[in-house]
């Protein structure tokens, strides 16, 4: 036993230090959380920004321009769509109603019944 000299005992970890890794792995956690809810809050706003930008552009839309005017409601129109199951149908009969307007050269002008559906889902949406 003599020639063993260099190895030694067990050596305990003093109590606080393992309090400080302990707060440390708590810290570390509690920054992780903080930034994902800091990532969810800037998804959340950006998707209401790009929301209000449709309704806005839905809401200028110039319906003297058949083909243009099929083209941003079919588009804007589905940013703006919520969770409501009767917009969701409005909005696909409006669009089905619109594929007469789009991929074709030369197109008939909106109909006045056309022009009312759209103006109709517009404020309907833009007041839920």
């Amino acid at each position: 036993m003599e020639q063993l000299r260099d190895i030694k005992g067990l050596v305990e970890i003093p109590f606080p230090t393992l309090w400080l890794i302990i707060g440390g792995l708590v810290v570390v956690c509690l920054l992780a959380l903080g930034a994902y809810l800091w990532y969810r809050s800037r998804q959340r706003k950006k998707a209401h920004s790009v929301r209000a930008k449709a309704l806005i552009v839905l809401k200028q839309m110039d319906f003297s321009d058949a083909k243009e005017a099929a083209y941003c409601f079919t588009h804007n129109g589905y940013l703006v769509l919520g969770e409501n199951a009767l917009h969701v149908k409005h909005y696909e009969a409006i669009v089905h109603d619109l594929e007469a307007y789009k991929f074709k050269k030369e197109v008939p002008s909106l109909d006045e019944a056309m022009i009312t559906r759209m103006q109709a889902f517009i404020h309907e949406v833009s007041h839920v």
